[in-house]
């Protein structure tokens, strides 16, 4: 890819959907980056912002489901494995048990914003035995606040983040190999997963936090 920004332009709201759902399944690629170009992009007319708005929001809601689906299935073995992926602190499980305890569905409102937490929190949600209204209503909530916040600031300062864009313009072609192929084969891989009974037949499950 020669140009991101025509390809912004020419994609525009798929683009943000793809990428927005495929950092929030373990794709080491930023949101932000491509929220803050949709913004700077919407500032001039050559995109809708409502639309990358909701592209933003339906991705983001898309992988959630994934992890919450594979939480919910698996218990706490998956929040160890995603920790593992995740994060090198080995007491990651643990601190996000203890924030999502305290905090409840309050931690899915702020999760989107700490990227240590936005991949393993709706799992912990699904694994606790949340109620998938409350998910919904709490993770939909803070997806809307996180994607609206970060896609007005690039909006707002549309010029320095053009020249963001720019640095990343000679992005390889086997970048993007890699990225579809990660696009098919990880929530392939979080449905597998989910699907492979527990060791004593039933789902393990997390302490359900009060509402």
């Amino acid at each position: 890819m020669e140009d991101l920004v025509p390809v912004l332009i020419t994609y525009g709201s798929w683009l943000v959907l793809g990428w927005v759902f495929l950092d929030l399944t373990m794709v080491p690629i930023p949101s932000e980056i491509v929220l803050l170009a949709a913004g700077s992009l919407a500032a001039s007319g050559r995109i809708e912002f409502s639309f990358a708005i909701l592209a933003g929001v339906v991705g983001a809601l898309l992988a959630d489901h994934v992890w919450f689906y594979v939480g919910r299935r698996r218990g706490q073995p998956a929040l160890h494995l995603l920790c593992r992926l995740t994060s090198r602190s080995s007491q990651c499980h643990d601190k996000t048990l203890a924030l999502f305890s305290r905090f409840g569905v309050l931690s899915l409102v702020v999760a989107k914003f700490f990227p240590g937490l936005r991949t393993v929190v709706p799992s912990m949600a699904g694994a606790s035995g949340l109620p998938y209204p409350v998910f919904l209503g709490a993770g939909g909530m803070g997806t809307l606040i996180w994607v609206v916040a970060i896609s007005s600031l690039g909006y707002v300062f549309a010029g320095q983040v053009r020249e963001m864009v720019g640095t990343l313009r000679h992005l390889h072609a086997a970048a993007l190999s890699v990225m579809l192929g990660l696009a098919v084969g990880l929530p392939l891989f979080a449905h597998m997963y989910a699907r492979r009974p527990s060791g004593d037949g039933n789902p393990a499950q997390c302490d359900r936090p009060a509402l």
